[in-house]
């Protein structure tokens, strides 16, 4: 009899258990998973935080600033490595990890086995899409790890789709990720959008369509002028004629307006990429996409990653102080707003889930610190030329610097070998004479980082940066203010560990985002976790970022 009261109880207490904790999980909804239809990555190539709110009386109401107003903003969000550059900072969004582990450590970098450059998405196996020539040869293959896209593809048993649209090859292939359905990028010679072998043997039908309707040369056909009149955008950047910015090819100043017909007989497809009309065709392929791909509309989530390139081709040339830029923001943020109100009216507010960050900062053009006493300098080709001199004069030979790329030099192994040289005493040779030079902080060598001797700082964030088999021997650290710019005098660039270059926005926006903000510094590799876990999914398999969810809670 004690028996049967025993089990009875024990039943009873099991039920009454497994009721509570039924009733509690429809009562919780952190554990009822309802997850938004679309999840759209937008990175916007080489937006400054200050951005944000340079402009923001200028702003419109439907665009950045209804990101502000309704999602969760992390003010103080960081790159934790250099450099600073495009391919590894697409990469380190979606893989949740740095260069160090994903692999990406510059957007061309020396290739050791092939005794070449190799760019971030070269791949030689596969053939252009759509469009001849490298420009088509590319695919994500040089990462070395999984991104959100593939791992929600996987947890998905690939029902689910994931397409990557920007203008630059880069921007659209690695936040796509390995699985992806198709990543379209623009080919500057024929004025049409691109994809490889590496996803599909010919183009969608929509982006045949899209291709054929010759867009660039529509939007080239008239002026650009600014959105406002010209007075508007004095008291948020410098003046319209100034020496330190690079005027487009066949023109002597950089003033407004700009006679972008004659322009286009000149230049081509390739223009529209140096004009704010290079967002508007890369909003009009997202669109497309969506309708066409039915994205989020199949009973599943779908990744849409978009990356806006057009900020970066006019940030090097015109710098982030200038009107060019400004106008730019302006245009963006409309397009934004109108990009926002076509997802509202597919799936309905709140019921897709959008990201905004940006891949890197940008620098002031060292004209406009020099002009107002900032500390600042120049480092182009001299810099390897002296390095070259140097070894020339102490071994009998310049050959023994193979590469100097990214700040980093590569020496030639064999040839060190075969006359019999020490290479610790080359390396050692450099380094001294490079940190004498104007501008350099610090030059150690890749041994040194690849030790961990390093943790915080400057030559934390390089050590992270670096991957013993792709970097280079010796790694040099600029000053701030200093810019690696061998290519130009004029205009800025990015790629430094400086905050100008590591500071960024990132906004949270849309399904079970509540508005917000918070001010602790966060890295821009938290995004991907933090994704994962709005998804309930695991993290991309070298992710070492945290989680910043509970936040938005």
């Amino acid at each position: 009899m004690i028996k049967k009261i025993t089990l009875t109880a024990l039943l009873v207490s099991l039920i009454a258990c497994q009721t509570t904790t039924q009733n509690e999980s429809e009562l919780d909804p952190s554990i009822s998973i309802d997850r938004p239809k679309l999840v759209v990555g937008v990175v916007v190539d080489q937006m400054r935080y200050d951005y944000l709110y340079r402009y923001e009386h200028l702003y419109g109401k439907d665009g950045l600033m209804r990101l502000l107003r309704e999602g969760f903003h992390f003010h103080n969000t960081n790159y934790p490595y250099t450099p600073t550059y495009t391919g590894p900072g697409h990469a380190s969004i979606y893989t949740g990890t740095t260069p160090a582990v994903h692999g990406i450590i510059a957007n061309n970098w020396y290739d050791k086995t092939r005794s070449d450059i190799l760019y971030v998405t070269q791949d030689d196996s596969v053939e252009g899409v759509g469009g001849g020539g490298k420009e088509g040869r590319m695919s994500p293959k040089n990462m070395l790890t999984t991104t959100i896209t593939d791992e929600w593809r996987l947890f998905t048993q690939f029902r689910s789709r994931s397409i990557g649209i920007a203008l630059k090859d880069r921007g659209a292939i690695l936040p796509a990720g390995h699985t992806a359905n198709a990543a379209y990028w623009y080919d500057g010679g024929s004025g049409k959008w691109i994809s490889s072998t590496h996803y599909m043997d010919t183009l969608p039908e929509w982006v045949q369509t899209y291709n054929n309707k010759k867009h660039p040369e529509k939007y080239m056909a008239s002026k650009w002028e600014t959105m406002l009149p010209l007075e508007a955008y004095e008291d948020v950047a410098t003046d319209d004629d100034v020496s330190y910015e690079s005027p487009y090819t066949g023109m002597a100043r950089t003033t407004f307006p700009y006679p972008l017909p004659v322009l286009y007989k000149k230049l081509g497809n390739n223009l529209i990429k140096n004009t704010p009309w290079g967002n508007t065709i890369t909003f009009e392929m997202a669109k497309e996409a969506v309708v066409h791909e039915s994205l989020g509309q199949r009973g599943v989530t779908d990744m849409l990653t978009v990356s806006f390139s057009s900020p970066d081709y006019l940030g090097h040339q015109f710098g982030p102080r200038s009107v060019e830029i400004a106008d730019h923001y302006l245009r963006f943020d409309k397009e934004l707003g109108a990009f926002l109100h076509f997802l509202d009216s597919v799936y309905g507010k709140n019921e897709y889930l959008l990201f905004l960050t940006a891949d890197h900062g940008a620098a002031d053009v060292v004209g406009f610190s020099q002009e107002h006493s900032i500390p600042t300098g120049l480092v182009q080709k001299e810099m390897e030329t002296g390095i070259r001199n140097m070894l020339e004069r102490t071994y009998g030979t310049d050959d023994l610097l193979r590469s100097a790329i990214n700040l980093q030099l590569y020496l030639d192994d064999a040839l060190i070998d075969a006359l019999k040289l020490n290479k610790q005493d080359i390396i050692e040779a450099i380094i001294q004479y490079c940190r004498q030079l104007p501008g350099v902080l610090y030059a150690q060598s890749v041994e040194e980082y690849l030790r961990g001797e390093f943790r915080e700082g400057i030559r934390g964030k390089n050590q992270r940066g670096i991957m013993g088999a792709r970097s280079g021997d010796v790694i040099i650290t600029m000053q701030p203010g200093y810019l690696e710019m061998k290519w130009s005098s004029t205009g800025t660039t990015h790629g430094s560990g400086y905050s100008y270059d590591t500071r960024i926005p990132w906004i949270m926006f849309g399904k079970g985002v509540t508005a917000g903000e918070s001010f602790e510094q966060v890295d821009v590799i938290d995004i991907a976790p933090t994704i994962s876990n709005i998804l309930r999914m695991t993290n991309p398999n070298g992710c070492s970022g945290i989680s910043r969810l509970p936040m938005m809670k």
